[in-house]
């Protein structure tokens, strides 16, 4: 490369345009198939290649310039970056990064693949990352964790944020120790660790089957010693708990026939205070009669003493005009 090279020049021998290219392309696409089937997008417009690489220059400045999310280059604060903000809006980088895809995903494809979203990019950079750096003698076969920080949280809202554990996924590589330059991704050395995986799980499979044999052979075996001694024991206690029951019904009866018994006392007694309360009501009846006929025989005797007396006034009245009358006539007679 020549001195006058730029930043630009040296990405581009590791990432060619036809891998930007492909970028756009599969971007577009997505974007155009996620609007038809959810509707239309109004501030959405196809990618073009120069976007495409603002974009890729923004998610590479935040390895270089550490911030809390790239969206934080458009912020006011600390980690805010005027300088590079200007190339892009932060909502045209955000609409590139919800529809951003780089590889055409079939069904068919299946996904037993951890990297099947981005297998055949891996692929096609291998070729320019293998003819472009000398690493240098000492290398070494590792599994490096990757974070997903910071690109991938962008698109979360703050309450999923504060929610969201990093979420880590590995891969194995051939790196130089010098430069820590990642030569060429061991995709072999991943199938047999998968394999490897795959076999364990399948061993733990068979054990957690050989358990579940285990387990049957030992019901079985308590199943046909019940049939000996603990099945008798078990008999006696099925027998002693029957006995048990028995007593507690027999119990039971004899408290319901006592509770009978009570309840009959009760009425008989309920019935005897009501007969007597029929008693005395009939003798308070009886008496208020007697009153009423002796207050009626003093009204009658009253009664007849008024007429004797009303009697004996009119004959003392008739009496005295009798002896006025003869004592008129006898004046009459002397005159």
């Amino acid at each position: 490369m020549p001195d006058s090279a730029s930043a630009l020049d040296f990405f581009q021998l590791f990432v060619p345009d036809n891998c930007i290219q492909n970028m756009v392309t599969q971007t577009n696409m997505y974007a155009k198939k996620f609007q038809e089937r959810f509707g239309s997008d109004e501030g959405w417009r196809p990618v073009t290649a120069e976007e495409m690489k603002a974009f890729l220059g923004f998610v590479i400045s935040t390895s270089v310039h550490r911030c809390e999310s790239v969206l934080s280059i458009w912020s006011s604060g600390f980690f805010s970056n005027r300088s590079i903000a200007l190339k892009m809006s932060q909502s045209r980088f955000e609409k590139i990064l919800k529809y951003f895809h780089i590889v055409a995903f079939r069904p068919s494809q299946g996904s037993n693949q951890g990297l099947y979203k981005i297998q055949p990019f891996l692929d096609s950079l291998q070729p320019s990352f293998s003819c472009t750096f000398r690493p240098s003698q000492t290398q070494v076969l590792h599994e490096p964790l990757i974070d997903e920080d910071p690109v991938f949280i962008t698109t979360c809202t703050e309450r999923e944020l504060r929610k969201r554990k990093k979420r880590k996924f590995s891969l194995w590589v051939r790196q130089c120790t010098s430069t820590g330059f990642i030569c060429q991704r061991e995709r072999e050395r991943e199938e047999r660790e998968r394999e490897r995986r795959e076999r364990k799980r399948g061993r733990k499979r068979d054990e957690e089957r050989g358990g579940a044999r285990e387990r049957e052979r030992i019901r079985e075996k308590e199943r046909e010693e019940e049939t000996g001694e603990r099945g008798r024991e078990r008999e006696e206690k099925r027998e002693r708990k029957r006995e048990k029951g028995e007593r507690e019904r027999e119990r039971k009866r004899e408290r319901e026939q006592e509770r009978e018994r009570k309840r009959e006392r009760e009425e008989e007694r309920e019935r005897e205070r009501k007969k007597e309360r029929d008693r005395g009501r009939k003798r308070e009846r009886e008496r208020k009669r007697e009153r009423e006929r002796g207050r009626d025989g003093e009204r009658e005797m009253k009664k007849e003493g008024e007429q004797e007396k009303e009697r004996e006034k009119k004959g003392r009245k008739r009496g005295r005009e009798e002896e006025t009358g003869e004592r008129g006539r006898e004046r009459k007679r002397r005159r």
